[in-house]
């Protein structure tokens, strides 16, 4: 369990947004444990393209609804806004152009007042996460310590300002 991802969750505006999260490239979910304890009683999705990674999510979170696609054009049944959207450690190093073209798009899936939360093992990560046109950043603060494995060293929160 990240402590560093669960006290950065704990910062993120939750009051008048909807109570569902999207988890885009959850792979084999290693954040639902996380998710589920800091946000009680929301519903969780996921999305990733790897079908066998999906399988072992659904094995140990049954709860979550889990969609198998590309999100590069997500599916139509995600088209609806969300109180929370994480990307947590894209490989942009393998898939740059890729995540490029994702990451913009994910803020028009957000609910007025909701977050979209990024988490990065490395500067150079971080470094070209900014460069993207993104909401205004939202400060997180007093985070839990990096573990040993490097697990969302960086954590970048964005928020867009309500119309």
């Amino acid at each position: 369990m990240s402590a560093r991802l669960r006290s950065a969750l704990v910062q993120l505006p939750q009051a008048g947004v909807p109570s569902r999260a999207l988890e885009v490239g959850c792979g084999a979910n290693s954040s639902a444990d996380v998710l589920h304890e800091t946000l009680p009683g929301w519903t969780f999705y996921g999305i990733d393209i790897d079908g066998s990674a999906l399988q072992r999510a659904r094995a140990t979170f049954p709860a979550q609804h889990l969609i198998q696609a590309d999100a590069r054009s997500l599916p139509g049944l995600l088209h609806t806004r969300f109180g929370l959207i994480l990307l947590r450690h894209p490989d942009l190093y393998r898939h740059r152009a890729a995540w490029m073209r994702i990451i913009p798009t994910l803020p028009a899936l957000l609910a007025p007042g909701a977050a979209l939360l990024i988490a990065l093992y490395a500067p150079e990560e971080a470094d070209l996460i900014r460069k993207l046109t993104l909401p205004p950043a939202y400060p997180l603060n007093g985070l839990a310590p990096v573990n040993l494995a490097g697990q969302d060293r960086y954590l970048l929160a964005f928020r867009p300002v309500p119309a």
